[in-house]
């Protein structure tokens, strides 16, 4: 009686680690989800609530890449081996929310492997750059219109005669 008393404590005192594994998971702003191998929830956090619109209930079950209409710079058997290679994989992901907003995600892939050393999951863990991924495009644009604007200015400069006088105020006085 007195080995299953100390089995039931130990299962409690893992039940209670996990429980409080998961709300530290909840604390997290970012989107952090665990799927199956063929890419079904598990476990998804309130960050990802937040970020893409469905709750948990909605999403346990539910295929990733379909529900986020998800996006990849590779393709997904590209990236599934280079997570059986190397242990994980980092890059931009492109996902439709529930309202239909599109967000840019920093995403990074992690395999949860059993003791055999095959993969049962895969830790999601995706940071919405979408402000900054906006604002990176806007600067890029600034920058090449300075840039086109300073060839101008030179080609001006290059086409005038080689005797240039700077001239300032109202009377147009010659500056040396």
């Amino acid at each position: 009686m007195t080995a299953q008393r100390v089995a039931e404590r130990e299962r409690l005192q893992q039940l209670e680690q996990i429980r409080l594994q998961a709300e530290l998971i909840n604390l997290a702003h970012d989107a952090i989800f665990i799927r199956d191998p063929i890419s079904r929830v598990l476990f998804w956090n309130t960050g990802a609530e937040e970020l893409y619109g469905w709750t948990a209930q909605e999403a346990q079950g539910r295929v990733t890449h379909s529900l986020l209409k998800t996006r990849y710079p590779i393709s997904l058997s590209a990236i599934e081996a280079q997570i059986e290679r190397e242990g994980q994989w980092e890059g931009e992901l492109t996902h439709t929310c529930r309202d239909g907003r599109v967000v840019i995600v920093e995403s990074r892939w992690v395999p949860v492997r059993d003791e055999h050393g095959h993969i049962t999951a895969i830790l999601e863990i995706n940071r919405d750059i979408t402000e900054r991924h906006h604002l990176e495009k806007a600067e890029q644009v600034v920058h090449a219109e300075t840039v086109a604007r300073l060839a101008f200015l030179q080609q001006v400069l290059d086409a005038l005669p080689s005797g240039v006088y700077l001239v300032r105020g109202v009377e147009a006085r010659l500056a040396l």
